[in-house]
């Protein structure tokens, strides 16, 4: 953003954030706040919105903590577009990943997203405050976990240990699940 507009923003100037997003045409920027702490900022610009809206079947969701110097978590909702290519369709910036914070951040994206109700799937990890502030969000979509969560979890409960099973014959179940 400082690099685009020429100019100087403190990096964690909330308000600078909000304003400057706030001024683009068609975005949306909003923030949570619970007895004036912030909870979250929740940002769309108007091409989110329109990809949003052409491609709102499937709703991939998460989140990533390296983005920020502050190591909050960074949520990314993304569709899937007509090419196969995934578009980010909106972002929060979340100060905890409880259940009612996430839930307040999904409430803002359906308010400025009127046909989310015609979102089938929810792709999301197994994290889950995530997944039962989705679930209650969107109740008409049906909730997933991602094929690298899942092979994840595979792979830390089938071990030689846990199953009573040899390497080979984890190495082989493993593969079939692959």
């Amino acid at each position: 953003m400082k690099q685009k507009t020429r100019q100087d923003f403190n990096r964690n100037d909330l308000d600078s954030v909000i304003n400057y997003h706030r001024q683009q045409k068609g975005s949306t920027a909003e923030v949570i706040n619970q007895e004036n702490n912030f909870e979250g900022l929740i940002f769309q610009d108007e091409y989110m919105k329109q990809i949003y809206s052409k491609f709102l079947e499937l709703l991939l969701v998460d989140a990533t903590y390296k983005l920020l110097e502050l190591r909050i978590p960074v949520y990314l909702l993304l569709c899937v577009d007509g090419e196969g290519l995934s578009e980010i369709v909106g972002m929060f910036i979340l100060a905890e990943e409880t259940k009612a914070v996430i839930e307040a951040a999904v409430g803002v994206f359906k308010k400025f997203n009127f046909s989310w109700s015609e979102t089938k799937v929810v792709m999301s990890d197994k994290d889950f405050s995530e997944r039962e502030a989705f679930t209650k969000c969107f109740p008409g979509a049906s909730l997933n976990i991602c094929l690298y969560h899942n092979l994840q979890s595979f792979r830390r409960e089938i071990t030689c240990e846990k199953m009573g099973i040899s390497c080979d014959e984890r190495y082989r179940w493993l593969e079939i699940l692959s």
